[in-house]
């Protein structure tokens, strides 16, 4: 007999995203110009990956938030990150943000067979992750957010709904705007 197991694959906030932790680039890239804090500075730098290459034209400071092992979010900052659109994924990478951090001996990224461990900050956090079997990466994500959904209820002048006017059958309100529910977003995995 054959067991089906669902899983919740919905992000249920407006703004993390997708992390990459690379061992094998130069620099950190990130793929949003709103990554950022400050100025952008011009470059000129090509990247080639497996499926072809870009140009890079602008880096700057990445700010990102992510959480350690104890689910404490710490905000990092890593100069000299490129900026790249066409990126599949946001790539943090060790060497580089020890590099611009000037904490060589602090931050860094040990591998296991199926693990990665992120360490930073003279080695007192640290944040362990399971590879993904398929890609045999390891993917974290920044720490979640509702300020573009809170805009969004802002600018509609929305209040927020009604549990009377939900209709729990098919996740849609009396007003038939959809609602982004965990019951409505699973993933059947075999």
């Amino acid at each position: 007999m054959q067991h089906t197991l669902y899983v919740n694959s919905s992000q249920l906030d407006s703004e993390s995203y997708q992390i990459a932790i690379d061992n094998c680039c130069l620099f950190s890239i990130t793929k949003h110009r709103r990554d950022f804090t400050g100025e952008l500075k011009p470059c000129k730098m090509k990247i080639q990956g497996f499926t072809g290459s870009s140009t890079v034209k602008w880096k700057g400071t990445w700010r990102l938030r992510i959480e350690d092992n104890d689910g404490i979010k710490q905000l990092i900052e890593i100069p000299n990150t490129m900026y790249c659109k066409a990126t599949p994924y946001h790539l943090l990478l060790p060497q580089h943000w020890s590099q611009q951090r000037n904490d060589l001996p602090g931050t860094y990224c040990k591998d296991g067979h199926d693990w990665m461990e992120l360490v930073w900050d003279g080695g007192k956090l640290k944040r362990s992750v399971k590879l993904d079997p398929r890609s045999n990466c390891g993917f974290i994500r920044s720490t979640p957010g509702y300020d573009k959904f809170n805009r969004f209820i802002t600018m509609n002048n929305t209040n927020s709904p009604n549990a009377a006017e939900y209709h729990a059958d098919n996740g849609r309100f009396a007003n038939n705007t959809f609602v982004n529910d965990a019951r409505t977003q699973k993933q059947r995995v075999t």
